[in-house]
């Protein structure tokens, strides 16, 4: 898409942050969307719920200082789904990407991502591998988490891991007449989840490029991922997500057990037990 006269599609991104966002951390991974190859037609922040006197005016600084970033006030926290649903609502453009106000995006990201879509009109859902870090993606020699490509491992995948890095995600805008938005409304955790399920029964193509366009901070994700309220959503989600392999429903089992075990296990397993 170097060409001059080559058509660029829209491309909106939505950041979501809430109270006890790290102002650094936020205005590093806006920053980086600014910084793209393929600059974004829009840029949503999405505030949900109260946030600092030091944030509310690094939000201000933006929309005055950039005509293509709009902030979507939300009063009270409704969570993730909610926000998403409210800028993806909010969206005209043909594609829809995904971020997270503590992660970086490649400088590279959006191009090609668009450019990946552009060329294969069958897939409407795109992710890509990240590179993990705690304090300094710069200088930090971060793990490659490597997530499937392919439509069909991505289905085996979604029983016992899940097949997408959620904030390295673009979406077709239209994708959401076919699959619905994220479910703000249930008490069931795990929206990203029901949302690749509700998309791969409804035969929509899911894909991943195997190249790290996303920073993706992981302090603290270890503990996080294993919450006992969060494990017991993920294993309600998983389990609604049926197979006849008994593979499939192994791996699926354990990967709910392993969650469960003491926090040594955990971060062994987590630092050698990854592909």
């Amino acid at each position: 898409m170097d060409n001059k006269n080559t058509y660029y599609p829209g491309v909106t991104v939505g950041i979501p942050f809430y109270a006890g966002v790290e102002i650094e951390h936020l205005r590093i991974a806006v920053d980086s969307i600014f910084s793209q190859s393929l600059p974004a037609k829009e840029i949503h922040l999405i505030q949900d719920g109260s946030v600092s006197k030091e944030v509310e005016e690094l939000i201000s600084i933006y929309i005055q200082s950039h005509k293509n970033v709009k902030h979507l006030m939300i009063e009270c926290n409704r969570g993730l789904p909610y926000a998403l649903n409210l800028s993806i609502l909010s969206t005209s453009t043909n594609y829809y990407a995904r971020m997270d106000a503590d992660d970086v995006s490649h400088p590279d990201r959006l191009k090609k991502q668009v450019e990946f879509l552009e060329k294969n009109p069958d897939v409407d859902i795109l992710g890509t591998w990240a590179l993990e870090f705690e304090h300094d993606y710069k200088n930090e020699t971060g793990f490659l988490k490597k997530v499937p490509t392919e439509s069909n491992q991505i289905q085996e995948w979604l029983h016992y891991r899940n097949p997408l890095i959620h904030p390295s995600v673009m979406f077709r805008r239209n994708v959401f007449a076919k699959i619905g938005l994220y479910d703000a409304n249930s008490s069931t955790g795990a929206k990203d989840l029901q949302l690749w399920i509700r998309a791969v029964k409804r035969q929509v193509v899911i894909k991943n490029l195997s190249e790290p366009l996303l920073y993706y901070r992981c302090s603290g994700a270890i503990n996080r991922r294993s919450r006992l309220d969060r494990v017991l959503r993920q294993a309600k989600v998983r389990y609604q997500y049926h197979t006849l392999s008994p593979k499939l429903n192994l791996l699926k089992t354990s990967a709910i057990l392993f969650r469960l075990m003491p926090q040594v296990i955990r971060e062994w397993g987590y630092k050698n037990l990854r592909r």
